[in-house]
């Protein structure tokens, strides 16, 4: 019987989402706990706070020597999840199950919050993150059997973009179905708009706009930039100020257009690309380069895979904010939005925030970046540029 070719889907916020395929036979259950383990470690944003760990195509070959490497757009791939997930039972009870009974996400960086106080080096924030990692069931199996889904499908696509987004999309259940079939949604402690979902499920039928999406991302891989989306309930730029009391706060930013899609739909840009009331909405699509996203983003040390089990999505990011004093003792607590409230933190090593910009310094730049390589999608449809 010919063998089935395992895809490690393995993503890359600087340059989107790689893929690499091996014979399935020729691994033994050690060398897949090693390649998992490998890129868990080996894979961005990890590395962009490990910076010693490099070459993990090399690491992942030097375990496995029939590895290949492809790419897919980010969003796509988070699709295929969605797809696998009411397509293969055995990939939705491993998601439930990664969610906990009662469903609510892993909170990492509200407990990292506990911790900055005391930490001394990048060091301790990935150790925070991988002990709360280490909770999940099953994780390496499930790892596989989501690629496997995936890989599929991408196969099932000849290898077309294109053809895996109209496959996924056309394969997806009613929306009738999605409560009956677990989509765990309606469990999550983050709802505000209980007809998220639904509105969710009708911007997902917009195959023209996803297909700019898929456009967008490709672009994006090809200079080496990462896209960042946030919807918004207007068409005006975004801040990074509160107006109303000076203190800088924090803008949150997923890292696909489905970004949130298993616990926080109200929140993910999706929603915002159709109406559900007479409003103007939006979303920002925003192209970001290594540099600007040291510069104006934290985003945790965790796998794609894991945040997507987790907290819905391939990743999490805050813009960072900005001490009112650039020359701010580092050990002393500043003012900012952190986490769901206003309150001070202490930021020893910069994680939350960038202290060499005031506030109004960061507003500058931040506005400067949007305008530069941002997209607005708007509905009603307008100008698609700040």
């Amino acid at each position: 019987m010919k063998a089935f070719l395992i895809l490690f889907l393995l993503v890359s916020p600087l340059s989107a989402t790689y893929v690499f395929r091996c014979e399935e036979a020729e691994l033994t259950q050690e060398q897949k706990t090693r390649l998992f383990e490998c890129i868990l470690k080996g894979e961005p944003p990890r590395t962009f706070y490990d910076p010693d760990f490099h070459y993990l195509k090399a690491k992942c070959r030097r375990i496995s020597s029939s590895l290949q490497l492809e790419w897919i757009p980010p969003s796509l791939w988070q699709l295929a999840v969605i797809h696998a997930f009411f397509n293969d039972p055995n990939i939705r009870i491993g998601i439930l199950a990664c969610g906990g009974q009662r469903w609510e996400p892993i909170e990492y960086e509200e407990t990292l919050h506990h911790h900055l106080i005391s930490a001394d080096q990048i060091e301790d924030i990935i150790h925070c993150f991988d002990h709360h990692s280490r909770t999940l069931p099953n994780l390496c199996n499930l790892f596989f059997q989501v690629n496997k889904a995936v890989h599929t499908l991408y196969l099932r696509a000849e290898g077309s973009y294109l053809k895996m987004l109209h496959l996924a999309i056309s394969e997806l259940p009613p929306f009738t179905q999605w409560k009956e079939k677990q989509f765990p949604f309606w469990k999550s402690p983050w709802i505000y708009n209980p007809n998220s979902a639904e509105i969710f499920y009708t911007g997902l039928q917009d195959i023209n706009l996803l297909t700019e999406i898929v456009k967008l991302e490709c672009l994006a891989h090809e200079n080496g930039e990462w896209v960042l989306y946030r919807g918004y309930p207007s068409s005006a730029p975004l801040s990074t100020l509160q107006f109303e009391d000076g203190n800088s706060h924090a803008l949150s930013f997923g890292s696909t257009l489905l970004g949130g899609a298993f616990f926080s739909l109200d929140a993910c840009a999706m929603t915002y690309s159709k109406p559900h009331q007479p409003t103007e909405q939006s979303f920002l699509a925003l192209r970001v380069t290594p540099q600007e996203l040291r510069e104006f983003f934290r985003v945790g040390p965790l796998h794609p895979l894991i945040q997507m089990l987790v907290d819905g999505e391939m990743f999490h990011a805050h813009t960072k904010i900005a001490t009112k004093n650039a020359q701010l003792n580092e050990h002393k607590t500043c003012e900012g939005y952190f986490m769901k409230c206003n309150k001070t933190c202490c930021d020893p090593i910069d994680y939350i925030t960038n202290s060499t910009m005031t506030p109004e310094e960061l507003e500058r730049a931040f506005l400067f970046l949007c305008k530069k390589s941002g997209s607005i999608f708007c509905y009603p449809p307008k100008n698609g540029s700040f």
